[in-house]
């Protein structure tokens, strides 16, 4: 038995049917690479049965070479005089132990090997492997098809390409155990196909039972066959290009022969004049293919600038969209506002004027007044709804009182109404702002009536004012002055010569009505007097 490993390597051409004849292959026991294969395509469902590390390595050694898969001109394979060919070697290597670890009897496809041959036979040699090689071989018409559609390469390059891969193939692989196999062949007898290559390699495949042809008969559905140019022709005709023809000819007389010396006669004369033709052309062609690369590296920055551009307009319009909207809300708010606005100030003059009304009547007429209960005057159920101040509002109204509050005067402090007079009130007083519980126990009170005199009173009579020994200069006067007026009869006097707070209900329903004007149109400046209304 022979001791060496056995390594199937699946070379030829991109299109020519290389990923059927690889999953028949490995249906019957070779083992595919154990790491990350190609992943599946629409154009391919079934899979491409090659490691994507091994085509990486293979487009790297292309690209140090100065070429890619799909050039028509040679490589340069003299691989042992190559200063990165120890690079290579190494990296190869690995591949083949991380892809296949202690496998015997490994798959190795990938297209790219009819141009590396050379080099892959010495990694695998080195690896302790025998190449067998199989060579799949489709109508260049029908691949040249399938090239242009997946991978935009023109037509007649395509078939240069598809020469160049087969010269390659043919030529690195003789002298050695191989099998040229027609796609169309394939699919008609691949059991035929299977006998010939266990034959020619010297082998017996590992897994070869009913329910296994069972599962190669369904894996090579003729739906796999996409572009179909000669059906049950296998070029006999003229294919347009002599090499073509030629090249044609000769596989079909290796997939008979793999020896066939005639066949190698006619490579050899194609290489020769191919060679010929590369050396007269490929210049011609490598000026296009910069040329080429000039106009693509020109329309692809031409659109990266017509994406940069449509991307900074796209923006531009997002942004000017969302001020539109903005702009929209604010004027919605702004609209609102203004009708509000229009509602309170003719609710402030119409309040306005009945107070001034009720101020300069004489308390004949403001008993009048009383008795008869003139809902024009007195009813404040659109002035004195009840206000709910949260957490947030409070420290927002607080925050912007004037910093000077504390240090006012009695009668100026007496001009303040709401939150701003309890605030005077305690920073004289009590050198701080007022407290949620004090904002909640004193607020209904002047909403009610109560004498602002008295309030301020309560608290400078309160312990926590006591413990401080503030002085609020008039206060104790004034305070005195106010209780005076709530006698019988001496207070109607006190209030007559006076300009005291009054205690009627008429003098409370005034106070109430300024201090729901006030809070119903809160302000966050001092107030000091009523301004004068817009007419």
């Amino acid at each position: 038995m022979n001791e060496l490993k056995t390594a199937i390597v699946i070379s030829g051409m991109h299109r020519s049917g290389t990923s059927s004849i690889a999953g028949v292959i490995s249906m019957l026991g070779a083992s595919l690479p154990e790491g990350q294969l190609m992943s599946p395509k629409g154009d391919n469902p079934r899979g491409f049965f090659e490691s994507e590390k091994i085509k990486t390595l293979n487009d790297r050694i292309l690209t140090a070479s100065g070429t890619d898969w799909s050039d028509w001109r040679t490589v340069n394979n003299d691989w042992q005089s190559n200063p990165n060919y120890p690079d290579f070697l190494e990296a190869a290597s690995r591949v083949l132990a991380e892809e296949h670890g202690n496998s015997r009897f490994i798959l190795l496809k990938d297209p790219r090997f009819s141009k590396l041959l050379p080099f892959w036979l010495l990694a695998l040699a080195k690896s302790g492997f025998r190449a067998c090689h199989v060579i799949p071989v489709r109508h260049p018409d029908e691949v040249a098809v399938s090239l242009g559609k997946l991978h935009a390469v023109p037509k007649n390059v395509a078939k240069l390409t598809w020469v160049r891969h087969f010269l390659d193939a043919e030529l690195y692989s003789r002298y050695q155990p191989r099998v040229f196999v027609f796609w169309d062949d394939l699919l008609d007898s691949w059991e035929r196909i299977a006998a010939d290559i266990a034959e020619k390699f010297n082998i017996s495949w590992p897994r070869l039972t009913d329910q296994v042809r069972t599962e190669i008969d369904q894996f090579l559905s003729r739906e796999l066959r996409h572009y179909r140019e000669s059906p049950n022709d296998n070029g006999i005709k003229s294919l347009g290009n002599d090499y073509i023809d030629g090249a044609f000819t000769a596989l079909k007389l290796f997939s008979k022969d793999p020896t066939s010396a005639k066949a190698a006669g006619l490579f050899e004369t194609i290489r020769t004049d191919f060679l010929r033709t590369e050396r007269i052309y490929g210049p011609v062609f490598a000026d296009l293919d910069a040329l080429r690369k000039r106009v693509e590296l020109d329309r692809d920055q031409s659109q990266a600038d017509r994406d940069q551009t449509r991307s900074t307009l796209n923006a531009s319009i997002q942004k000017r969209d969302e001020l539109d909207h903005a702009l929209e809300k604010k004027s919605a708010v702004a609209a609102k506002l203004d009708h509000q606005l229009k509602i309170a100030v003719r609710l402030i003059r119409s309040a306005q004027s009945r107070l001034d009304e009720l101020r300069n009547m004489n308390v004949f007429r403001k008993v009048f007044r009383v008795l008869k209960n003139d809902d024009i005057y007195f009813k404040l159920d659109y002035l004195t709804a009840e206000i709910k101040l949260d957490k947030s509002q409070l420290d927002s109204e607080l925050k912007d009182l004037d910093p000077d509050i504390a240090s006012l005067g009695l009668q100026e402090i007496l001009q303040l109404n709401g939150i701003q007079f309890l605030a005077g009130a305690y920073g004289r007083l009590l050198k701080r702002q007022p407290d949620e519980s004090g904002i909640s126990f004193y607020l209904p009170r002047m909403l009610d009536g109560t004498p602002k005199i008295q309030i301020l009173a309560e608290i400078a009579l309160s312990a926590e004012a006591r413990n401080l020994a503030l002085e609020l200069p008039g206060l104790s006067s004034a305070n005195f002055i106010y209780r005076l007026s709530k006698a019988p009869l001496l207070g109607a006097v006190v209030r007559l010569l006076s300009a005291v707070e009054g205690i009627s209900a008429v003098d409370r329903r005034l106070r109430a009505i300024e201090q729901a004007l006030y809070l119903n149109n809160r302000q966050s400046v001092l107030i000091r007097s009523w301004p004068k209304l817009p007419e």
